[in-house]
């Protein structure tokens, strides 16, 4: 029997319903949904409406099959602060001090206009009638003035009140650690969940949930078989010394400890948990990514030459990425439409590894004379990286792109000259190569890929050593000196991965071990 529906439990306390850690996962699922043409009931709290709708734009997927189940309504203190944001928004103090600042500029050019202009004539007519006009516009300037003077005024013993009333609280408020302090906003989001667990349990036509790691879920209260996305336990950054994030990765590892199921990714990810939380195989359901068919979305027909074609159109869309992605703090200056660049698709991932990857480029420009640009799709850049960036003065070779569609995505691919992956995270990695060489694009990766592949040769003409930034730089460069030779071996491993039984995970299947070990 197969599932025409499959829902997935999808509640935080955020607005948008995401967390960054597990959009990857997500994304997967979803895509494995779309492909199998099953319905998506996502259950979310009313306020993340909007911005899993957003989430599924900017990720390419399709909403047509998909079905929101929360709550009719969001609380009234939600709608306030909406609003309230929306007014302030619109009168925005820097706005306003902005057109205030200019007509007054426009003033005082005005007035010294027509006081040059009186101490400069020789002419009795000219100088009484400035003189008339003076007077005329001198109550008026004055009466601004001092209109002026008690805005000014009133915005300082506004901000002297609103410093004391703070202050008050603040002095009363409870320790940082102390969960008391939000204890109105946790009234808010339990009454919500309490709602959205009806509303789960009314829906009989729905078997199996899938749950992210991070979702608020009481199990023991929920009808039905309940699967957790266990991945983010491994795409959590490595080194952060934070006790909100120490807590919240014990919070993480407890809710895998008591799950009854887990689907991860790869074999690699189950053998990890079975090992480090003592989780038996057969409660481990892989679901193993579906690649992205990028070339399709930008394959044209009907010219004379078509490659010529995918060329002209990839260029254009890669134009369009570098007008979207330009900014005034970090402008990046493009050398007509035959750039040569890297490309890495960093999306979301924690463990990016991205300084590494930035001082074995900046190595390159400075020591070897490398002539390519540095492209990388993210999606939120972290404040050291850019403050490297400003210090040696990479802003005119690295171009941060984010929020790409499908199209724009394939371009990237297309006119890279070189594919790199230097991220410590346990993606699929033939669904990586799969994208990377539809395009005969060459592509290097960590060696903590190594044990995904089923293929040898990979490791000499692939892979290089994440934390040896050196290493990097030096593979980095002999890919490019080499590529050909790359390619051509790559080649080989594309179509062994092409030809290997699809390893594709369905939804039925993990369905129904599901109902046979629960």
């Amino acid at each position: 029997m197969s599932i025409k529906k499959c829902g997935v439990y999808l509640v935080y306390p955020s607005s948008s319903g995401i967390y960054d850690e597990q959009s990857e996962e997500l994304v997967n699922l979803f895509r494995t949904m779309e492909k199998e043409s099953r319905e998506m009931v996502v259950a979310c709290p009313s306020w993340s409406q909007k911005g899993l709708q957003q989430f599924f734009t900017r990720n390419n997927l399709s909403a047509s099959n998909l079905e929101l189940l929360s709550p009719p309504a969001k609380p009234l203190i939600f709608k306030l602060i909406q609003w309230s944001a929306t007014i302030r928004k619109k009168l925005n103090p820097h706005r306003a001090s902005l057109i205030a600042k200019t007509l007054s500029n426009k003033f005082f050019r005005i007035m010294n206009f027509f006081a040059v202009r009186l101490v400069t004539t020789r002419s009795y007519v000219v100088f009484t009638g400035l003189c008339l006009l003076f007077c005329l516009m001198a109550p008026l300037g004055l009466a601004l003035g001092m209109v002026y003077f008690c805005y000014l005024i009133g915005q300082r013993i506004l901000q002297r009140g609103d410093r004391q009333v703070k202050g008050f609280f603040l002095k009363n408020r409870k320790s940082p650690n102390s969960r008391n302090k939000n204890y109105i906003y946790e009234a808010v989001i339990h009454n919500e969940f309490e709602k959205i667990l009806e509303l789960v349990n009314h829906r009989d036509d729905i078997e199996t949930w899938i749950y992210p790691l991070h979702s608020y879920i009481q199990v023991s209260r929920l009808k039905g078989n309940f699967t957790m996305l266990a991945d983010s336990i491994f795409n959590s950054p490595l080194i952060q010394a934070d006790q909100r994030y120490v807590s919240k990765l014990v919070d993480m590892q407890c809710n895998i400890k008591n799950a009854r199921r887990l689907i991860t990714s790869s074999e690699r990810n189950r053998r990890r948990l079975m090992k480090q939380y003592g989780k038996q195989e057969e409660k481990i359901s892989i679901l193993q990514p579906y690649p992205l068919n990028l070339h399709q979305s930008i394959e044209v027909t009907g010219f004379v030459d078509n490659r010529a074609a995918i060329l002209l159109l990839s260029r254009n869309l890669l134009k369009m990425i570098y007008y979207r992605n330009y900014s005034t703090e970090f402008p990046f200056h493009h050398q007509g439409d035959e750039m040569s660049f890297l490309f890495y698709n960093c999306r979301l991932k924690s463990n990016s590894n991205l300084m590494s990857l930035l001082k074995a480029y900046q190595y390159l420009l400075e020591k070897k004379r490398l002539n390519a640009k540095l492209l990388i799709y993210i999606h939120r850049v972290e404040t050291k990286t850019m403050e490297y960036i400003q210090k040696h003065q990479l802003y005119q070779h690295v171009l941060w792109i984010s929020d790409l569609s499908t199209q724009e995505l394939a371009a990237c691919y297309n006119l890279a000259d070189l594919v790199i992956d230097p991220a410590f995270d346990a993606y699929n990695i033939q669904y990586l190569f799969i994208e990377s060489l539809s395009f005969d694009t060459p592509m290097i990766v960590s060696n903590h890929y190594r044990n995904d592949f089923l293929i040898s040769d990979i490791d000499s003409v692939s892979c290089f050593d994440p934390y040896d930034w050196e290493a990097m730089a030096d593979k980095i460069l002999w890919a490019m000196e080499n590529r050909e030779e790359v390619l051509a071996i790559q080649r080989e491993i594309y179509q062994a991965l092409l030809q290997q039984p699809s390893a594709v995970r369905k939804l039925r299947n993990i369905k129904k071990e599901a109902l046979a070990v629960s």
